[in-house]
């Protein structure tokens, strides 16, 4: 299976058990090349439970405010890492919990792929199924540690759907293949902006002033036909309708 770079992981700790979270996060690490957010948020009691899973897997754990709170504090900081440029292509929500489909929802709409891994018996199905790119029950996963994980071993029928819907920096063609001309014209057009991490997201209406500033965004095209013309480094998002973002995909 080609994987995608990098993923998020946020836990909502109220909501699953330390196995589940544990199944959760094999599975996540075993798709992507790099979990590099990990948090769980929840209660004193709920985190106090699962710190060995927190702990071995390196997810950063968050107190929550009282009574509630939950699910704010992790849609707040999933909302700052997005607007700050900072959210991976790919988000996981451990959690069985519908109320996270107006996050899922907003993600998707960003060009995000959203997972949701949830307790079968806590899952409401058609709900996080009509909002999450893919739903993993964490009952049909086997326990295993990522880095002994081999194929089929690694996983129970039915086997959850792989990664689909966010763009892998494998599948971009080899730098070889690549026009010298445009190598030189994405280099031209990153260097007129602030530091731009590859498989991260810009808005399109904050890229335009620097760009006109250093004589690259010229006459009254519109600024997104300027991303189009290379689909090998930037993706302009949504896919249809009008364009708002632009991802990142490598750097020349």
């Amino acid at each position: 299976m080609q994987q995608v770079s990098r993923a998020a992981f946020f836990v909502d700790g109220d909501n699953l058990s330390p196995l589940a979270v544990s199944k959760a996060f094999n599975d996540l690490a075993r798709r992507v090349t790099l979990v590099n957010v990990r948090r769980a948020y929840g209660g004193t009691q709920k985190l106090v439970d699962l710190k060995d899973v927190l702990r071995k897997n390196g997810i950063r754990a968050s107190v929550n405010q009282g009574r509630g709170t939950t699910d704010v504090a992790l849609v707040v900081d999933v909302m700052d890492l997005l607007h700050a440029n900072l959210l991976p292509s790919v988000v996981a929500l451990a959690s069985s919990d519908a109320d996270f489909a107006p996050l899922a929802l907003r993600l998707r709409e960003a060009g995000v792929k959203v997972i949701c891994y949830a307790q079968r018996d806590k899952a409401a199905l058609d709900e996080l199924k009509a909002v999450y790119g893919e739903v993993v029950l964490v009952e049909d996963l086997v326990e295993q540690d990522p880095d002994r994980a081999n194929g089929d071993a690694t996983r129970q029928t039915p086997v959850p759907a792989p990664i689909k819907d966010a763009k892998p920096i494998e599948q971009v063609s080899p730098a070889s293949a690549e026009p010298e001309a445009d190598r030189l014209a994405v280099k031209k057009i990153l260097a007129a902006l602030p530091k731009w991490l590859p498989d991260t997201v810009r808005q399109l209406n904050q890229l335009g002033a620097p760009l006109r500033d250093k004589d690259i965004k010229k006459g009254s095209r519109p600024l997104h036909d300027l991303f189009r013309k290379y689909p090998t480094y930037f993706k302009v998002l949504p896919s249809t309708g009008q364009a708002k973002q632009v991802r990142l995909l490598k750097a020349p």
